[in-house]
């Protein structure tokens, strides 16, 4: 196919002036998208990081509570203990404190009749209980990484009787101590877990993109158990591997990502796809010197927006590149028809000259005539 002149010249220009542009938009395109990917991903691991400072720090400060409170009641009179107790009482989340003997026989309690329920009554005997067993046995953890003392606590666990709420979790922490008498007695303070979880440990946080929510929850085989979740409908509930679709291996690839402590705690972030929907997560496990598998979560929880603002720059920037080539394609068919009209003059005269043409062309004769007009002057 021949092309003329003018074309190949437009075909060139434009070539020579779009390609910069085009090169433009699409690294500014891509830098926006990684930039502003990094941005919630940096979000969501201080999120999620949050998220785990703020359980420990509920860990260690019921730890010590029931630490200190054991060395009082190890060193006061039986009937001093109740205001011990009811000291505890007072303490944020806790809903029930109460004292048994080496036989699970509970001896003493923090208003007792508040509690309808048979082991939290005066004689009651919790022998039975999973918490009191273990306590017995001697199970007791570290539950600071400022100090080496233990104390027992479980995870969370329903009690319908206990807790009042909605979703009845609980937390127990517990302690032996020896009375002035010589005999063994436990201590156990019962924690509203669903309370001070919603209410305290999880973040709930606003960005550039929207809301960002957590949760915390223990990986199992076939999926998470969630403990507490910004999406309280989540609470107390099981979410089987299925329900992650293409990011189960990611989740049961961090589970066993636990640091050494938690100032080293740095919580991973993936981007997935879940029923047609983009996902932006960031996950980080508890420490090895906690006794329990538990992992804290934050995620974007509306993704929709990101892909939105993503979106809406790339448009403004295509706009502003589409104006940028109008200009450039009305400069260039105004320069290329110009600088064609020149070389198809010069090209003609090269062709009459070389046909054995030699008379001055019209535009010549003008000039010399013009020349002549000039000298006569």
């Amino acid at each position: 196919m021949n092309l003329s002149l003018k074309i190949k010249l437009l075909i060139m220009f434009l070539v020579v002036a779009l390609m910069p542009v085009a090169v433009a938009v699409s690294y500014a395109s891509m830098t926006n998208t990684n930039d502003t990917k990094s941005q919630l991903f940096t979000t969501l691991r201080s999120v999620s990081k949050q998220v785990s400072e703020n359980y420990f720090a509920y860990l260690e400060e019921n730890g010590r509570i029931v630490l200190t409170t054991t060395v009082s009641l190890a060193n006061s009179p039986a009937s001093e203990w109740i205001y011990a107790l009811e000291s505890l009482k007072l303490e944020e989340s806790v809903i029930l404190a109460g004292i048994s003997d080496a036989s699970g026989k509970v001896v003493l309690l923090t208003d007792p009749s508040k509690w309808t329920g048979s082991w939290t009554a005066v004689g009651a005997d919790i022998s039975g209980k999973a918490f009191f067993i273990q306590m017995r046995s001697g199970q007791e953890y570290p539950f600071s990484e400022s100090e080496d003392a233990k104390v027992y606590y479980t995870m969370p666990f329903e009690d319908v009787v206990v807790s009042e709420k909605a979703k009845p979790l609980v937390v127990v922490f517990g302690k032996p101590f020896t009375g002035i008498d010589g005999n063994q007695y436990y201590l156990y303070m019962i924690s509203d877990w669903y309370d001070v979880a919603q209410n305290r440990l999880l973040v709930i946080q606003e960005s550039l993109f929207g809301n960002i929510g957590s949760n915390i929850f223990t990986p199992e085989d076939n999926g998470n158990q969630i403990w507490a979740d910004t999406n309280a409908d989540r609470v107390n509930t099981f979410l089987h591997s299925s329900s992650f679709g293409e990011a189960w291996a990611f989740y049961q690839e961090v589970s066993v990502k636990r640091p050494e402590s938690l100032t080293l705690t740095s919580p991973d972030t993936k981007e997935y796809t879940l029923d047609g929907q983009g996902r932006f997560v960031a996950v980080c496990m508890a420490p090895f010197w906690y006794p329990y598998k538990i992992g804290f979560f934050a995620c974007m929880t509306n993704p929709e927006n990101v892909y939105e603002y993503i979106g809406s720059s790339t448009r403004q920037m295509l706009v502003v590149s589409g104006i940028i080539a109008i200009v450039t394609v009305a400069l260039s068919v105004i320069f290329t028809w110009n600088f064609s009209s020149k070389i198809n003059r010069v090209v003609k005269e090269a062709i009459r000259i070389a046909s054995g043409d030699l008379r001055a062309s019209a535009s010549h004769e003008a000039g010399l005539k013009g020349r002549e007009f000039d000298g006569k002057q």
